[in-house]
C-alpha cells in the first residue's frame, strides 16, 4: 500500500461538491474522483493510524470506514451519500464496550475525538459503579483539564441523575451520561491537505490518552 502523506485538495473539493450535489446521478458521474481523492487515500490514512494507535496504546487496534452511502430506511432526509469522512479506531482485548477513536472530515472541519457514544446496559451499570467512586475524581479531573483546553464534551444525556444516585453526588455530571466523547475541531484546510496530518491526529489522540485509559479501566 502506497505511504500517506495527505488528502489532496481535490477530497475537499469533492466533499463540498457533493454536499450540494447529493443526487446519484452526480455521485457516479464523479465516482472516480471519489476513489481516487477520498477513498484510496481513507484506507491508506486508516492503516497508519491503526498502527500508530497500536504503538501509542500497546493494543492492536482496527478500523471502520463508515460507508458514503447513507441509509435512508427509517430518515425524513432522503439525501443518499453523506458529505464527509468518518472512521473509528477500535482497540483489541479492552472491555466489552471500549473507548473508540474518532475521525471526521467534513468539507469545513476535521473532528477527531475519543470515547463511547452510548453504553449498552451492562457496559452502562459497569460505568455508573465506577465513576460513582473514587475513579470518578480521576475522570472528572481529567475532563476538566481537557475543557480548560478548550476541548469539547459530549452532553449528558440525562437531565437528573439515575435512580440510586444522591441529587447531589458529587459525580453527578458523570453519573447523568450515558456515554462520554471527548473531541477537538479544526479548520480542515490547510490541514488535511499537507504533510503531517496524521502526526497532527496523533498528536490529538494523545491528549485524549488519558480519557481513553479511564474509560477503558472502567470498562474491564
Amino acid at each position: 500500500m502506497d505511504q500517506f502523506r495527505c488528502f489532496s485538495p481535490e477530497a475537499l473539493q469533492f466533499l463540498s461538491e457533493l454536499r450540494a450535489n447529493n443526487r446519484r446521478e452526480w455521485f457516479h458521474a464523479n465516482k472516480q474522483i471519489y476513489e481516487a481523492a477520498i477513498k484510496q487515500p481513507a484506507e491508506q490514512f486508516a492503516a497508519q493510524m491503526s498502527q500508530a494507535l497500536a504503538e501509542m496504546t500497546h493494543m492492536p487496534h482496527s478500523v471502520k470506514i463508515y460507508r458514503i452511502h447513507r441509509d435512508v430506511r427509517f430518515s425524513n432526509d432522503k439525501t443518499p451519500y453523506n458529505p464527509h469522512l468518518r472512521m473509528s479506531f477500535i482497540p483489541g482485548d479492552c472491555g466489552d464496550q471500549p473507548p473508540l477513536w474518532h475521525f471526521g472530515l467534513s468539507p469545513d472541519c476535521l473532528s477527531l475525538g475519543c470515547g463511547v457514544f452510548q453504553y449498552e446496559k451492562a457496559a452502562l451499570e459497569k460505568y455508573r459503579t465506577g465513576v460513582a467512586g473514587p475513579a470518578g475524581d480521576d475522570l472528572m479531573a481529567i475532563i476538566n483539564d481537557l475543557t480548560a483546553r478548550n476541548v469539547r464534551i459530549s452532553e449528558p444525556e440525562l437531565k437528573r441523575g439515575p435512580s440510586g444516585y444522591s441529587s447531589d453526588h458529587p459525580h453527578l455530571d458523570l453519573l447523568r451520561r450515558k456515554g462520554l466523547t471527548v473531541w477537538t475541531d479544526l479548520t480542515a484546510q490547510p490541514i488535511v491537505t499537507q504533510a503531517g496530518l496524521r502526526e497532527e491526529c496523533l498528536n490529538q489522540f494523545q491528549l485524549f490518552h488519558p480519557v481513553f485509559r479511564a474509560l477503558q479501566s472502567l470498562g474491564t
